[in-house]
């Protein structure tokens, strides 16, 4: 899979290296096509497959991609009638042996309008 072009690379480091002081070349670069294949390397390169990946509710996409990417997706729902806040108690009774990655998905579509 390409990393993206050279020239795009090397000007986002220089970007991040201007504003944020750091010092990266287009090798810590990487672009993509947008949000979903991000998610899917970053998935595929930190899960391990059958081991689990807590996504909070609502989300864009992460169940099914967490699928792809070979983990089994663990649900915590939030609702509007507490302004989606996550239950922190929830998140830490979700995770277990097999919990490798909390995914918290903000803002998400579904709420940025509210």
């Amino acid at each position: 899979m390409g990393a993206g072009l050279p020239q795009l690379r090397a000007m986002v480091a220089d970007f991040y290296n201007q504003w944020y002081g750091l010092q990266l070349t287009e090798r810590n670069v990487l672009i993509t096509t947008g949000c979903c294949q991000a998610m899917l390397m970053a998935l595929t390169a930190a899960i391990q497959p059958d081991r689990e990946v807590i996504v909070i509710e609502p989300f864009f996409a992460l169940t099914h991609i967490v699928g792809v990417a070979g983990a089994i997706p663990r649900s915590i729902t939030t609702h509007a009638a507490n302004g989606y806040q996550v239950d922190s108690q929830e998140v830490i009774d979700a995770m277990n042996e097999r919990t490798d990655t909390t995914i918290l998905n903000s803002p998400d579509n579904t709420t940025a309008d509210r």
